[in-house]
């Protein structure tokens, strides 16, 4: 991840007064440079993403899961689907992918990554050229997973809590 280093959540978290206070700052600065350079490529990214990155945000939601499966129609490359949980709600985001999916991490010997439930943390998405993007995820377990990809979409839809009882017994 270019802005939101799992390196440097790990010295935050470390960090004690001035030393503390200037990682901060460094961390707003590559927030700023992060919102600058989406400000940048916003015009060449598929509608979807761009929908997917002004109207929902992700931290924290629960991580369900990646899922890799072939094509539809067998010709293209694979297709992944991530599932996250928020609130009361079921984020798909699904991928048509031009290579497989890469994870990093987690940073060696770090306490501040969480195994117990695995949370979205931040994300960033990326332009390689106008056909081919890019979307790296940090999650709660200091793993990052970058998916380049050149077809976007999603969906949110209520969990079966959302559902009347009525609903179900019809």
């Amino acid at each position: 991840m270019k802005y939101t280093s799992p390196e440097l959540l790990v010295r935050i978290n470390g960090a004690e007064g001035e030393e503390a206070e200037a990682l901060y700052d460094q961390w707003d600065a590559n927030e700023r440079a992060a919102r600058a350079y989406y400000a940048e490529i916003k015009a060449r990214l598929p509608p979807k993403l761009v929908q997917f990155a002004e109207t929902l945000c992700l931290h924290d939601a629960e991580w369900m899961g990646l899922n890799v499966s072939p094509s539809h129609d067998g010709n293209r490359l694979d297709v992944a689907a991530i599932n996250v949980r928020q609130q009361h709600n079921i984020i798909t985001l699904v991928y048509d992918l031009l290579e497989e999916p890469r994870w990093s991490g987690p940073e060696p010997a770090s306490r501040i990554w969480s195994e117990e439930q695995v949370i979205w943390l931040y994300d960033e998405i990326g332009l390689l050229n106008d056909t081919t993007f890019t979307h790296e995820i940090l999650l709660s377990n200091g793993k990052v997973l970058r998916l380049v990809f050149f077809q976007f979409n999603f969906s949110v839809s209520g969990t079966l809590s959302n559902i009347p009882r009525s609903a179900l017994s019809a």
